[in-house]
């Protein structure tokens, strides 16, 4: 299946989850796609979101300072 507005990469439900269970040693793993998002998602109209998310999971990986 193709993505939403990309001709080339597989992009299916299954094909996500495939992807995702691929990383069998990490404690989770979140694999999904974004609709509406378009080849560049960095200068797309969901890139905000999408870099927020991304922020709000590296700052989650580091302890606060003691």
């Amino acid at each position: 299946m193709k993505t939403q507005h990309e001709g080339f990469w597989h992009s299916s439900d299954e094909s996500v989850a495939a992807f995702g269970n691929a990383f069998t040693a990490a404690p989770s793993v979140t694999a999904r796609r974004i609709l509406g998002g378009g080849h560049n998602i960095d200068h797309h109209y969901v890139g905000a979101a999408f870099h927020k998310e991304q922020l709000d999971f590296a700052k989650g990986l580091v302890s606060p300072a003691q």
